[in-house]
């Protein structure tokens, strides 16, 4: 079942990403983001009140701090790569992604040690990316690792799901820090956070007349990105 629902979670993740660049067109990341976040929430409330409201302690706090502050930019980065650059070649650094969780997982508070079969996967992954530049070869065995760095947009992708990695870590942290443990409840602290921190600066003085004309021109996309 997990394994359908995972595929079924990368399929509205493939969706979600080729309508957030059709939406950059007329919308700014902070704000695209801002408003998925903002739509998504209610969504989110009903299953996060589902079973009560846990008990939190220190590493809650800690987790979604750590979540919010690093998600934000990284998603955000994300969204200004894919409103600039092609899909095809800076989109599959996603891949990446696990690579640097298994890594940050490895050292405390969590100190998880990952399966051979684990460290296979995150290979595989790997050589994908080595795969992705394979054109470059030509110039040298490491030449499709290099322009990673040489690329301005796929270096900035490269740092958005570095920042991922981070913060899969610190949403386990945010998760272990609720009792029972209820990982949809943490999810929806953070998108209050965010909701309710960035709302003053994205709608502040002459941004405000703008911001609004965005979202009521683009609210039906803005809507699907937000259930997605």
């Amino acid at each position: 079942m997990w394994f359908y629902l995972a595929l079924s979670a990368a399929l509205a993740s493939g969706i979600s990403t080729v309508l957030s660049k059709k939406a950059l067109r007329d919308v700014r990341p902070a704000l695209l983001y801002w408003a998925t976040v903002v739509i998504s929430t209610p969504l989110i409330a009903f299953f996060a009140f589902k079973d009560g409201i846990p008990s939190l302690g220190i590493y809650f706090w800690i987790g979604i701090a750590g979540s919010v502050i690093l998600y934000t930019v990284s998603r955000i980065l994300h969204l200004r790569v894919i409103r600039d650059a092609q899909l095809s070649h800076v989109y599959p650094l996603i891949a990446l992604t696990p690579i640097f969780t298994l890594i940050i997982a490895s050292f405390p508070p969590l100190s998880e040690r990952p399966s051979s079969f684990v460290i296979l996967g995150a290979i595989v992954s790997l050589v994908g990316c080595y795969v992705l530049n394979i054109n470059s070869l030509k110039e040298g065995l490491l030449e499709p690792f290099k322009i990673l760095f040489k690329n301005k947009h796929a270096f900035l992708m490269l740092i958005a799901v570095a920042l991922l990695g981070f913060v899969t870590v610190f949403d386990k942290i945010a998760i272990t820090g609720t009792s029972p443990q209820n990982s949809i409840f943490a999810l929806f602290a953070e998108n209050i956070i965010i909701t309710v921190v960035m709302a003053p600066y994205l709608f502040s003085g002459s941004r405000k007349i703008g911001i609004v004309s965005e979202i009521l021109n683009n609210k039906t996309a803005l809507i699907i990105l937000g259930v997605l």
